[in-house]
């Protein structure tokens, strides 16, 4: 919070995905890339069913049901640590680099603004 105050930002809109801002999905297609990335067999069911999850949680279910039988609780755990690291870095290029979405000026906040509150939190 200190951060905000610092840059004299004193109103902050959050918004769960595509509740407000039309993000166009990206968050599950970048879930699903990423689990297929990882040898995750992504059906439209499991795709459908992830609205409204935690993320981590979406990522456990599906590492856990890739393979339950042989995969050890410490292979999970690196699997997990990969999809999360790739998960982030998949969200920061689509949201900031490729320009998937289009923000909106709020006052006299621009897209730029925004990204650089985002990284110095």
């Amino acid at each position: 919070m200190a951060s905000l105050f610092r840059r004299n930002i004193t109103f902050l809109v959050c918004d769960m995905a595509g509740t407000v801002i039309n993000e166009n999905g990206i968050i599950y297609n970048s879930l699903e890339k990423v689990l297929k990335n990882l040898g995750c067999n992504v059906t439209v069911e499991m795709k459908e069913s992830w609205y409204g999850q935690e993320k981590k949680k979406v990522l456990i279910d599906a590492l856990y049901d890739m393979d339950s039988r042989s995969m050890s609780d410490r292979n999970l755990k690196y699997l997990l640590g990969k999809a999360e690291h790739e998960l982030e870095n998949e969200l920061n290029k689509n949201y900031f680099e490729n320009g998937e979405i289009k923000g909106k000026k709020i006052g006299n906040v621009e897209d730029k603004q925004i990204k650089e509150l985002v990284d110095g939190i």
